[in-house]
């Protein structure tokens, strides 16, 4: 039998021997190679896999660890164990869903925009099969492992990820090339295949414009996070339509998701009170660090309108600032959920419309 060991020699150097000892597992599955039986040589492994052959003994000892595979000297590689729990199921209806949630939620508290997907999302793994829900923090405690730890020790076939962000694009990517069930919520970052259910970003920028005044608009401030990140992409391309030409000066600030939010508070309170904007649209999240400011200092700012595409968690929500939410409707969504679970083809993009909420 051929081996068909090809990765995706794109993603990090450091993830090659892990996607590599991945494809090696299936190989060994489908071949199948039984136990007992010998593995070909690294330089075979190297040559299928287009990578070095320091890179496919890395992968081979990574399984050895594991206890899959022996080396004999002088006689090579051999299997010594089946891989029973492997990071994929193929075909048929998911049977063990993990859903991953975002850095923002937790055990007790799911963020408000996150709510009612994930109520869709439970709503429809309930009929098709076992679910487990991971923290963000607990993803991180395997990702600083194996991450195919969390796979493996759950027995999933399917992901569904509430987030994706730097530490996550390689481990998605190499799940990816394995074949494996996902499916991504909110946005799908630059390189990743995987179907993605999003809101519609640009109908909701060009909502917001049409409520604007001649005058807020005059006077519009913009809270981004790195414009370069593809999760913005559509929402600067919405903006730059409306203008007709890209923000910049003072009408873009641009801040990095900080994890202290009062700190980031404290820059936004200094920013407005520079630039005392007539109208704001949050693009980031920032609306939680703005409530955090509360009513009194917008109200000594000229109280600009305030727009944006995230709900407040419950912290912030206690300062009750008044602000027009991109209220997603889920239910569009629902369908293609119903589909994924039903292992059945779905598109690559499914994007819900967003109305503004007054909050």
């Amino acid at each position: 039998m051929v081996m068909n060991l090809e990765i995706n020699t794109a993603v990090p150097h450091g993830e090659l021997a892990k996607s590599l000892a991945d494809k090696l597992r299936f190989y060994i599955a489908d071949t199948p190679v039984p136990v007992g039986g010998r593995l070909p040589s690294n330089r075979e492994i190297a040559r299928a896999a287009n990578v070095s052959q320091v890179t496919a003994r890395m992968a081979v000892l990574a399984l050895a660890r594991e206890g899959l595979l022996e080396s004999r000297s002088g006689c090579g590689t051999y299997v010594v164990r089946a891989p029973s729990q492997l990071p994929l199921a193929r075909g048929g209806k998911p049977k063990k869903i993990g859903i991953v949630l975002s850095p923002w939620d937790s055990e007790s508290e799911v963020v408000w925009n996150n709510r009612d997907v994930l109520a869709e999302v439970v709503g429809n793994v309930s009929a098709a099969g076992k679910l487990t829900i991971f923290t963000y923090e607990q993803w991180l405690e395997y990702a600083a492992g194996d991450p195919n730890d969390m796979i493996r020790e759950n027995e999933l076939d399917t992901l569904v990820w509430f987030y994706v962000g730097y530490r996550e694009i390689a481990f998605v990517a190499r799940l990816e090339q394995q074949e494996f069930r996902q499916l991504l919520i909110h946005r799908r970052p630059f390189g990743l295949h995987s179907p993605v259910i999003r809101g519609d970003n640009a109908a909701g920028i060009n909502r917001i414009f049409d409520s604007l005044s001649a005058g807020e608009r005059e006077r519009l401030l913009i809270l981004s996070g790195d414009p370069t990140q593809s999760v913005y992409s559509t929402h600067y391309a919405a903006i730059a339509e409306r203008m007709g030409r890209e923000p910049t000066g003072d009408e873009l600030l641009i801040l990095p998701l900080a994890p202290f939010p009062r700190w980031t508070a404290l820059v936004l309170r200094e920013e407005l009170t520079r630039l005392r904007p007539r109208a704001v649209i949050d693009l980031a999240g920032y609306i939680n660090p703005l409530s955090a400011l509360g009513e009194t200092f917008h109200r000594s700012i000229g109280s600009p309108r305030l727009f944006s595409f995230t709900l407040p968690t419950a912290w912030q929500a206690e300062h009750k600032l008044h602000y027009t939410f991109l209220q997603p409707e889920w239910g569009a969504a629902a369908k293609t959920l119903r589909e994924f679970f039903l292992a059945r083809e779905i598109p690559e993009t499914t994007v819900w419309p967003l109305k503004l909420r007054e909050f």
